[in-house]
This record gives C-alpha cells, structure tokens and sequence, in this order.
C-alpha cells in the first residue's frame, strides 16, 4: 500500500469521506492524524533546525551544572 497526506477544509471532508467510503476495506485505509503527534512534530522539526542552525551555541554537562549552581547559590539564601 502507498501513504498519501492530503489537508482538506472542514466543508470539503465530508464530501471527501463519503467518496473514500466507497471503497473496499482492503482497498483502503484511512488514518486520522492526532493534532498531538502533528505539534510534536512540528516541535522536534524546529530543534532539529535549532541545531542545525550553526550559530546555535552549545553546553556541555559540566557547563550547565556549574551555571545551575550559581542560579541555586544565588536564590538558596532567600528560602
């Protein structure tokens, strides 16, 4: 079987489902996209540019927990 994605305005779908309708359940599938997957996708997609972008600056472990302590430092009297 081959995939398409197809985008469809609301007031076209239920002319487009009543039209897929007519064909077999071995002739086709039809999967309804999760609106959830499609904004974690779109989230990976954007850090994956992020770290392609080569003016993305970077840390490593040790950087980030040096930084982290001195955030902590700094607001850890005030508890």
């Amino acid at each position: 079987m081959q995939t398409i994605r197809i985008n469809i305005k609301e007031s076209s779908l239920e002319k487009v489902m009543k039209s897929l309708s007519l064909f077999k359940n071995d002739e086709i599938e039809i999967i309804n996209e999760n609106q959830k997957e499609n904004s974690i996708k779109r989230y990976l997609e954007k850090e994956l540019e992020d770290i392609k972008d080569p003016s993305t600056e970077f840390v490593n472990h040790e950087e980030l927990e040096a930084s982290m302590n001195l955030i902590i430092e700094k607001y850890e009297s005030n508890l």
